[in-house]
Order: structure tokens, then sequence, then C-alpha cells
């Protein structure tokens, strides 16, 4: 006799709970085994499938796209929605319809009446030619239906958006007018870096956040604006249930305000604050210790960075932007004597540099020798220092403890990134995830011979590296990068390794299914 699954034998209503314990990034691909378990658990599931979709690339979304428009009944199950899509030749071409136009349709369908998250991640394809500027617009039709068709939206997130620069159209979608958004509790606006958002336009926006500040808890604007946008319209605000904040752009030259705004938002669990180039900071020389109490994801220039020292032993993941040498090896093992040994996620952003003008730059001169002992160099020419240069061990002795690290600077070859440092990364025994520039190219273009070349040196990294799962190359300006997948056996020994596609770091990007927060 066969014994039916205990998971069959629950009832229905606890299958939605199950769900919604699940790991964000997995629950569809649960959800789908689960389903096809067997029938009686295809009956309780099949919906929930529905109820998260992650949909990676164009041709997942035009397919899901389709099936919604042809069976309006299975948008009653979706309650979020996440499209990352580029624009295919053969759909500017041949295609009836766009990701664009087709989720618009079924908006303007009420197909998504329950749906409280939508995200929306455009890639460079939309950009790259201007016949095609019409596409990846969001016009004021959209905006209506969108309010009138989703009323329980509560999660709006829209990245690689794009005001072209002869027919500009956010000024008028009508977007800005966040008066009829007041439920909303989560907001991302990312414009793409080739056409920012326009002065004016950036400026309505920020005047009417006042009407979302008493609900939201998570925030992102990054306008990438050539010239900077003045912030006092923002930083005047109050977000009394704001978690997560997400800022480029805006440059704040009045430092004083600037840290009234920080301490009203003491809330804060998650930070980043891109400016670039970096010319101005956000806080003053010295901030008091417990000036984010529940901080524990943080991204910002090195600069500030530095400034909230007393504050990064509480941080779980920390990225680290504009350095120099080894700033931050110095900032790690002499700022902080202690290191971060809580500390599970690193991102650093490096250049090298050895001109005068870093005598007086607090550690661009500074070093730390294989056995440990400090010293700096008396050459200011003799500072210049890459990330081959001493700046590993630095990093393994002061966060010991990592599960995943990103190294953003120059390309490094894979053969020589991991004779160099491979030693050094062998040693961090927690280490999961690794992330470096390879290829500064997409995927597409990547020959046979480099991919192999990649695969061989993740093999290498990961004989030495015992919880090594992923390493992926972040030089790409676009989503998904090249990732080689590290299979194991139950003993760990390393049985295989693939190239597919991945996204970025993952600690802190818990509700983000790309996790792709804006880099430099």
């Amino acid at each position: 006799m066969i014994m039916a699954s205990p998971i069959s034998t629950l009832c229905a209503e606890l299958f939605p709970l199950i769900a919604s314990h699940l790991p964000f990034h997995t629950r569809p691909s649960t959800l789908r085994a689960l389903a096809l378990t067997n029938s009686t658990l295809y009956n309780f599931v099949q919906y929930l499938v529905y109820s998260t979709l992650i949909l990676r690339n164009e041709t997942d979304a035009l397919f899901v796209i389709r099936k919604l428009l042809d069976n309006p009944e299975l948008g009653r199950s979706v309650r979020e929605i996440y499209i990352l899509s580029d624009l295919s030749p053969e759909t500017r071409a041949q295609k009836p319809i766009d990701v664009v136009t087709g989720l618009t349709m079924v908006i303007v369908d009420g197909s998504l009446p329950y749906i409280h998250t939508l995200g929306l991640y455009l890639l460079a394809g939309w950009q790259k030619d201007e016949k095609y500027s019409s596409y990846g617009e969001l016009h004021a039709e959209f905006w209506t239906y969108l309010r009138a068709k989703c009323p329980r939206l509560r999660r709006l997130i829209l990245r690689g958006l794009k005001d072209t620069l002869n027919f500009p159209w956010f000024g008028k979608s009508g977007i800005y007018m966040l008066k009829d958004f007041k439920d909303l509790t989560s907001l991302s606006l990312v414009f793409h870096k080739s056409q920012p958002l326009s002065e004016d336009s950036c400026d309505k926006l920020l005047r009417n956040l006042k009407y979302l500040a008493p609900s939201l808890s998570t925030l992102a604007l990054c306008f990438y604006n050539k010239r900077s946008v003045d912030p006092t319209p923002f930083l005047s605000l109050h977000f009394p249930c704001l978690k997560s904040l997400v800022l480029s752009s805006l440059i704040p030259y009045d430092r004083p305000v600037a840290m009234e705004f920080w301490t009203r938002h003491f809330t804060l669990e998650n930070l980043v604050l891109i400016n670039y180039p970096s010319i101005c900071q956000w806080f003053v020389d010295k901030v008091e210790p417990g000036i984010f109490p529940n901080l524990k994801h943080l991204k910002a220039n090195y600069d500030d960075i530095r400034t909230l020292s007393p504050i990064l032993h509480q941080l779980i993941s920390l990225s680290i932007y504009h350095s120099i040498n080894l700033q931050i090896p110095y900032l790690l093992r002499v700022v902080l004597p202690s290191g971060l040994p809580g500390l599970k996620s690193l991102s650093v952003d490096q250049m090298p540099c050895g001109e005068r003008t870093i005598r007086d730059t607090e550690g661009a001169t500074w070093f730390e020798t294989e056995d440990g002992k400090f010293d700096h160099e008396r050459a200011w020419r003799c500072a210049e220092k890459s990330m081959l240069d001493g700046f590993m061990h630095s990093i393994v002795r002061a966060a010991p403890n990592l599960e995943e690290l990103g190294l953003q600077g120059r390309v490094l070859d894979p053969r020589t990134f991991r004779k160099v440092l491979g030693p050094d990364l062998a040693r961090l025994e927690h280490l999961e995830r690794l992330y470096y520039r390879v290829l500064s190219r997409p995927p597409y273009t990547i020959t046979r011979g480099e991919r192999a070349n990649f695969i061989s040196e993740s093999l290498a990294l990961a004989k030495i590296c015992v919880r090594l799962k992923t390493v992926t190359d972040i030089s790409p300006r676009d989503l998904p990068y090249m990732t080689a997948k590290i299979h194991r056996n139950d003993t760990g020994r390393v049985t295989e390794v693939k190239v597919g596609d991945g996204f970025g770091m993952q600690i802190g990007y818990d509700d983000d299914p790309f996790h792709s927060y804006p880099e430099l």
C-alpha cells in the first residue's frame, strides 16, 4: 500500500501560509516542483504558483503575459509580479506586442485585481534605437488604469526607465502625482544613465513625495543626473516608517540639514547612497555611535563609510565605493582594530592611484605585510596598489566570516585572479558566492575559449574554497551576469561546474529577485 505524503494530508488553507515562508528567490520553483508531485498537491498549489511571478527574460515574460490575456482568471491568483526584460530585435520587428505594451494591456483589462507588488526592470536593449523610443514609456493611461484596476498595489518598482531627450514623456505621464498612490509602502524609481530624468521632472517628483511620506517603508530614487539635484525638498520630509532608503544624484551641500534628516530616520535598516563623482559627504565629520541603531546593510562612498566607522560593527552587509589603493584594508585593520567579524557580505570598489595628491589622503599610502605588520609607502609613486597588491590578506583578517565577496575595479584575468588571490580566498571558510570583473563585455559576446577559461579557473577556485557555490562576472552593466555554478557531492567534492545566468549579491536583497540595486 502506498502511503500518502504527510504534506498531502494538510488542509488547503495552510498552503498559502507555507508558501509565504518559503525563501523569496526560490518560492516559484519550489511551488512548481510541489505542484508536479501528485494530483492532490497540484489541486492545492496550482494557483499559488501564480501568486509570485518572477520572470527573468523577455521570452518568459511574453509567455506569461499572453496566458494572462487569454485566461484572465489566472490573474486573480497573482499577488506579486517581477519582470526583467530586454527588448530583442525580434520583438521590435515581428512580435505584435513588447513586454511593456503587454503588461499595460493586462492591467487595462483588469486581470491583476489583487496584485500588491509590481516590479518592472528594463535592460539596455530598450535604449539602443531611437526609432523605438516609444518602447518602455509608461504614459498617463498606464497610471490611470494602474490606480483604478490594481487597488491593492502597495509596492512599485520601476528600473531602467528613460526620459527621451527629444520626446520627454515622464513629466507628462502623471506618475509624479503621488497623491493618487497614498497607500504605497514601497517605491523604487531608477532611471537609465544614458538619458537621466530632467531637472524639472526631478523637482516635481521630490515635491510630491510628501503624499507618500506617512506610509513608505522603502524608497529608492536614482536619477543619475549629470548635474546634482537639490535635495532640500526631500530632506525636509519625515518618513516615520522608513526602513530602507536608496538615493542617487542628490548632493547634500548642507550637511547639518542632512544630519537632521538622518536623526529623524533612526529606524533605517538599509541605506544606499550613490554619488558619482564623489564630491560631497552626507554626514558631518563626527557621528555618534547610536545614529542608526537598526542599520544592518550599508552602501556608500568611502568617505561616508569612514565617517560612519563607529557603527560598522553592527552591519551584516557593507559596500564601499570610490576607494583608492588600500584604503579599505586600512579602514578594516587600523580604524577598526577588531575588524568586522560579524560581516557576511562585502563589496569593494577600488582603483589604484599614484598621484602626488594622495600624500594627504588618509590610508592612501598604507599597507600591511604578509606577516601582519603595518607600514606606509614613503614615495607616493610607490603607493599605487591594485587588489592584487597586498589587498586580500588584510580583508581576510578583518572579515573572516564572509559568505559573499564582490570585487569591483579593474578587469582581472581569471587565471591571475586565482593564482594571486586564491590562497587568501581559501582562508574564508564560509565563502559561498564570489563576484569580480572578468570580461567587460555582455555575455553574448564572450567566445567559447573565454567561457571555457572562466569555467576552468572557477573550478580551480572551488577546489580550494570548500563552500564556494558560484563565481560571477559582474563587469557587464546589465543583468544577467555570466555565472559559474558549482555542483558538489555529499562529501563536498566538486563534481561539475556549469555556466549560466546569474544576478548580483544576495545578502540585503531579500525583497529583490534580481539582487539589483544600482551599482556604479
